[in-house]
């Protein structure tokens, strides 16, 4: 064993390839090879799409999990523990299995040499493998066509709504994302596709392929219903009684949809009736996506982090305005690749007042940036400060009807829910 502690491991990871992000199959797949993860016996489902990712997943995992299957799930990043990324039965893997999975990997690996999210899409493989899992189910970190968890062939493709993010890595526009996101299909697979507008890329590729495309809208569909619930429906089966936050946009439906729509088209992993399926769905939750901490106002910490899910935010903030009629108080900060300029327009018009969250990561967008941003963007600047210090400062400009939402990356996220964590009583 070259590391005794999954952080000594994972310290080591970040030196072992020259490059950060590498796309390519070429390495991962050797190793897989070596170690016969390739061709697992057992179903698999991957989740490609910019945003919607990971609630999908979520609901798979819920589902699967209510209808007596032993689920696998791979998903990035983490929000505080690199754990989260790999979950068997619905909970995080141990550090004794992830030490167990490196070590394997780091054996059969040879000279080869595997980059950070490589190394950790194996280690989910193996764990898989190790614990029997009846299905995995796979998300996509960057793209499709070369992301490493491609080193897989799925049963069942899910992409999810398809925007403008990595275009330095997967193109200019949603065309040539979208090819590089229909390159986890193969032959003959169904493709569940939750975008009620994707690419013609996608259809292209689905239809060159001959995969049977099942869209939103079209193969099956949402509808609201009276009282805030809603329903699942395609040509065989109409699921009522649904659970949803009244405040979900109806577009945002599509992903635990897709989420049942795939499972139907494995033919295994639902609950046997409307009832189970509810209750499996109220239960599926992925961290940090309108995530609410108990706080003297209420709190909402969420990833979004490019122009359409800060869009899709702020039409939820809205849905909640009658609830809450006071100020909405952003917490902010962004990574310096993003279009932070998109994401503040898109919020612009919800939020009242912008704290800046100081983030001690090389990667982030500078706090003097954000704040020229904001005052060409006209928006009012509030506190600015580290996480636990904002917090304390943004609880105490808050009055009674305020809502504070928290978003703009990954790190965001978890700088907010370590604090929060900390300033506990």
């Amino acid at each position: 064993m070259r590391f005794w502690r999954v952080e000594d491991w994972l310290a080591w990871l970040e030196t072992l390839h020259p490059r950060a992000i590498d796309p390519g199959l070429e390495r991962i797949a050797a190793v897989a090879a070596r170690m016969e993860l390739e061709r697992p016996e057992v179903p698999v489902i991957t989740v490609a799409g910019t945003n919607g990712k990971g609630s999908t997943v979520a609901a798979l995992v819920a589902l699967a999990n209510a209808a007596g299957l032993r689920v696998g799930a791979y998903t990035s990043p983490h929000v505080l523990e690199y754990n989260e990324r790999i979950s068997v039965a619905g909970e995080p893997v141990s550090d004794d299995l992830l030490l167990e999975a490196f070590d394997a990997i780091d054996c059969a690996r040879g000279g080869i040499t595997l980059s950070y999210f490589e190394f950790g899409t194996l280690a989910a493989l193996w764990c898989f493998r190790h614990s029997a899992c009846d299905l995995w189910v796979l998300e996509v970190g960057l793209g499709g066509r070369l992301d490493a968890t491609n080193v897989v062939a799925p049963d069942v493709a899910v992409i999810t709504h398809i925007g403008l993010d990595h275009t330095e890595w997967l193109g200019p526009d949603r065309e040539a994302i979208g090819r590089e996101k229909a390159g986890i299909l193969r032959h003959g697979i169904p493709l569940v596709c939750a975008d009620p507008d994707p690419p013609a890329s996608v259809r292209e590729a689905a239809h060159a392929l001959t995969c049977p495309f099942h869209g939103v809208g079209e193969a099956f569909c949402v509808e609201r219903e009276a009282g805030g619930g809603w329903a699942y429906a395609d040509a065989d089966v109409r699921l009522p009684a649904l659970p949803a936050p009244a405040d979900l946009p109806t577009a945002l439906l599509a992903n635990p949809a897709a989420a049942v729509a795939a499972l139907r088209r494995l033919g295994q992993g639902l609950p046997g009736d409307a009832a189970a399926v509810a209750r499996a769905l109220d239960g599926a939750v992925a961290p940090a996506r309108f995530q609410s901490l108990g706080r003297r106002v209420p709190w909402i910490v969420d990833v979004a982090h490019n122009l359409d899910s800060a869009r899709m935010l702020a039409e939820r903030l809205r849905r909640g305005a009658a609830e809450h009629p006071g100020r909405v108080h952003a917490v902010f900060a962004i990574m310096a690749r993003k279009d932070a300029g998109g994401v503040v327009a898109a919020l612009r018009d919800v939020v009242d007042i912008w704290h800046l969250l100081e983030l001690d990561d090389p990667d982030a967008r500078q706090v003097d940036d954000l704040r020229a941003l904001l005052g060409a963007a006209g928006a009012r600047i509030g506190a600015c400060a580290p996480a636990s210090t904002l917090m304390e400062e943004v609880d105490r400009l808050s009055l009674a009807g305020d809502r504070v939402v928290a978003f703009g990356s990954f790190r965001v996220a978890e700088e907010v829910l370590r604090a929060h964590a900390g300033l506990l009583p």
